[in-house]
């Protein structure tokens, strides 16, 4: 008997890694972008990072950002270690 792989034989894929989990969800809305905290510590990076007094942000807790802005704010928040979930554009 040869075995071609545990999936193969019990007739199931195999299991996927756990998906770690997103800190914050950017949304692109064609000339901005939205930076939705999903954690605590999403929040408290937002807070100390971007600050209320950063603009008018009319959807607090969610950041309103220019997309001129938006990869170096992803990049801060990559390089302390946050994960970030892009999703697609606006009406896709």
């Amino acid at each position: 008997m040869t075995s071609n792989g545990s999936f193969v034989s019990s007739g199931s894929s195999p299991t996927r890694p756990e998906q770690i989990p997103h800190d914050f969800l950017v949304q692109d809305q064609g000339t901005i972008f939205l930076l939705t905290p999903l954690t605590p510590l999403a929040t408290f990076w937002l807070e100390n990072h971007v600050g209320q007094g950063n603009g008018f942000q009319p959807y607090r807790p969610t950041c309103v950002i220019e997309h001129r802005f938006i990869f170096a704010v992803v990049e801060g928040i990559s390089d302390d270690g946050l994960v970030v979930q892009i999703a697609g554009t606006n009406g896709a």
